[in-house]
């Protein structure tokens, strides 16, 4: 059975999936209607809430470390330094310490994400043209 806070999760993502207006009341102040974007934040955040997972809001602009970095990449922190290095990922330093904006590791993924598609398609098609597939 899901727990109470999944099935509110739950309830919640489907309002916000068919469009019905989101007010917030914080301490019985008047509601107030949310902003798209934030809207567009909080169906994400639900819908991995009603999948049981934990949920975290992070700034685009919030600076992480090569090790956070590698994490959310699914590789090596030599491999992301390896990319600093190759300016492929940009940095500041911190002392001696590497710190990337969260912003830039995620359009990182996002372009990496999309080329490993675009690799799988063109797999795909030309197994298909062969008969392999």
């Amino acid at each position: 059975m899901k727990s109470m806070e999944a099935q509110q999760a739950a309830t919640a993502a489907d309002a916000l999936m068919r469009g019905r207006a989101v007010v917030v009341s914080a301490n019985a102040a008047a509601p107030v209607e949310l902003p798209e974007a934030a809207v567009a934040v909080l169906t994400d955040a639900l819908e991995h809430l009603r999948r049981g997972h934990p949920v975290r809001v992070i700034a685009d602009d919030e600076e992480v470390t090569t090790q956070d970095a590698a994490n959310l990449l699914n590789v090596s922190r030599p491999y992301v330094v390896s990319l600093i290095e190759r300016q492929e990922l940009p940095c500041r330093k911190v002392g001696s310490r590497r710190r990337l904006r969260l912003a830039d590791v995620l359009t990182y993924r996002e372009i990496q994400q999309a080329r490993q598609r675009d690799a799988a398609d063109a797999l795909a098609s030309e197994a298909q043209e062969l008969g392999i597939y």
